[in-house]
């Protein structure tokens, strides 16, 4: 795992001069050239909009620290590497603005296993994301995604 401290404090100065309140993490783990989406349970925030892997990040907690938890929580996934990306999106959550920092990430298998926040997941590739129910902002965010996974300056 990298350092992504000086990142995190850059993004968390910004966030206070733009009235950001809370942060949360997505991540973009791939297989194939497919990227997972989960598909969010009818009754939750959002329900029935596919999005990436992730969730809120709490108090005192790194960016890195949330994107390894979420990946655990929502999707079974132990993650092996992280590489944060210089990514993020902000939108309207339950409790004021959000701003997402996204993540790719390695992980030891994919045996995915959802939480009850999900009903579905799906692996697939950039062409198909426009069949997918997503917010603009996720879209966009899955596309650069997609772009940074095969930059030949990743690793991952």
């Amino acid at each position: 795992m990298n350092d992504f401290s000086l990142q995190e404090s850059t993004i968390r100065e910004q966030a206070l001069i733009d009235q950001v309140e809370k942060f949360s993490v997505g991540v973009g783990i791939f297989k194939d050239n497919q990227i997972l989406i989960v598909k969010r349970a009818k009754d939750d925030f959002l329900g029935g909009y596919w999005e990436i892997p992730g969730g809120q990040v709490d108090e005192n907690e790194s960016f890195a620290s949330a994107a390894v938890r979420e990946t655990m929580e929502e999707v079974g996934l132990t993650v092996i590497e992280l590489d944060y990306l210089h990514t993020a999106f902000d939108y309207e959550g339950g409790s004021g603005m959000v701003r997402q920092v996204n993540f790719l990430v390695e992980v030891a298998n994919l045996n995915v296993r959802l939480s009850s926040e999900h009903d579905d997941y799906s692996w697939i590739s950039v062409d198909e994301i426009d069949k997918s129910q997503t917010t603009t902002s996720m879209k966009n965010c899955i596309i650069k995604l997609f772009s940074e996974k095969n930059s030949s300056s990743n690793s991952l």
